[in-house]
């Protein structure tokens, strides 16, 4: 315990460090204090609770999978999503902290998209009022988005929005409401877009191929989804837990709608 801690501390005040320079998208000469798009304004401390978050939930996470107790796949495969979430993740890690403020400020940046996004899904979840229905759409919305991707090379937000809008059309939610929900798909887009422009971004596409023809894809991915879905669902204020991941595999639809491969990066 002692030296998880210890290491998560210095994790952070490396992050500090590297917060407190001025980022190259910045137009002003003041440190890094907060980042407003989108009309949601993510601060530093939001950044360092989402990678706390990660780095205690992804921990029992990985263990849960490797242990007899997760038994939806064979060991192997277990392993094996296991390292890709190792793999990805210290990927990250070696971006932030590898003395390159350049790409520590580009982890940094799709953060801070990544917890808009989560923002923007946490009303959705609000607006429609149908727990049911949210993994599926959001699964079937990230599906989209990576087929049109690989496809286009390049996505507008359009794309989305009117793929979406049949699914949500099903739920007949009032007009006003059914408006709002659209609103914030188009949000969610963009900023999936915004994190597709970062270096980050270029690495997730690295993992997302890497996984292609692999027996343990699609398994991977319905994990990764899982997780997105624990801090979207979460049902505390406090950090997502292993608790909230397993009621998240629960809600999400059958493991052959998960298509593609996403960031297993967490923190809310």
């Amino acid at each position: 315990m002692f030296a998880r801690m210890t290491r998560t501390k210095w994790f952070l005040a490396t992050a500090l460090t590297l917060l407190a320079a001025r980022p190259a998208y910045a137009a002003s000469d003041e440190p890094f204090v907060s980042s407003t798009e989108l009309g949601v304004t993510i601060t530093a401390n939001d950044v360092f609770d989402g990678i706390e978050e990660s780095m205690t939930f992804w921990p029992a996470v990985r263990k849960h999978l490797a242990s007899p107790e997760f038994g939806v796949a064979d060991l192997a495969q277990r392993k094996e999503v296991v390292a890709y979430i190792r793999d990805v993740q210290g990927k990250l890690h070696d971006r932030l902290m590898g003395g390159d403020n350049a790409q520590g400020m580009d982890v940094l940046n799709f953060a801070c998209w990544n917890l808009r996004r989560i923002h923007f899904m946490r009303e959705m979840r609000g607006t429609i009022n149908a727990d049911d229905a949210l993994p599926r759409l959001r699964v079937e919305f990230h599906n989209h988005y990576a087929r049109l991707l690989r496809e286009q090379g390049v996505v507008a937000p359009e794309q989305l929005t009117a793929a979406i809008e049949p699914q949500l059309k099903l739920l007949a939610l009032p007009v006003d409401r059914h408006a709002q929900a659209m609103e914030l798909w188009h949000k969610v887009a963009l900023c999936l877009i915004a994190m597709e422009a970062t270096g980050v971004g270029a690495v997730m596409r690295e993992a997302d191929h890497a996984l292609d023809g692999s027996p343990a894809a699609e398994l991977t991915r319905r994990v990764v989804a899982a997780a997105d879905l624990a801090s979207i669902m979460k049902s505390q204020s406090g950090p997502a837990t292993k608790a909230d991941f397993l009621a998240a595999w629960d809600r999400l639809a059958p493991p052959s709608l998960i298509a593609s491969a996403e960031a297993p990066v967490v923190g809310q």
